[in-house]
């Protein structure tokens, strides 16, 4: 029974090690639009598509502007980048804006803890806890 317990709980212990966590970095640079129509109000709430340099027909990235019809977007490279907002009603903005050097995206340093670390730590407290518990038994077992 004892055994079995165990064998439930170590599976359980298993299953979290092997699942994956999510991190994030704060980005603090990018590239911003604001669309408007021509008396002022902002193209709020549509449709923008961003296309890469390299291949026109493929996106790069899709959203939804804000309230203020701003979207941004990050590059990944230098090059000619196609933004499209489409408001469904027949109004549309085509913009091309030219990326060079300094707008690039570098790989921000992340504060991640490597996976096999976790696994090392969560290994270790499975032994851990099991030894507790063992000798807890154990000790039970000689006083009585």
């Amino acid at each position: 029974m004892r055994l079995t317990r165990h064998l439930i709980l170590l599976l359980l212990l298993f299953r979290t090690l092997t699942a994956h966590g999510i991190e994030h970095v704060i980005v603090k640079d990018g590239i911003g639009i604001q669309a408007f129509y021509d008396d002022g109000n902002p193209l709020a709430y549509v449709d923008v598509t961003v296309f890469p340099p390299a291949d026109a027909k493929t996106e790069f990235q899709s959203g939804i502007s804000d309230k203020n019809g701003v979207f941004m977007f990050k590059p990944d490279m230098d090059g000619t980048w196609t933004i499209v907002f489409d408001d469904g009603l027949g109004h549309g903005l085509k913009e091309e804006i030219d990326i060079r050097d300094s707008q690039a995206v570098e790989q921000a340093p992340s504060g991640v803890i490597p996976r096999w670390q976790k696994v090392l730590v969560g290994v270790s407290l499975i032994f851990g806890i099991t030894g507790f518990l063992y000798g807890v038994t154990i000790k039970r077992q000689t006083t009585t």
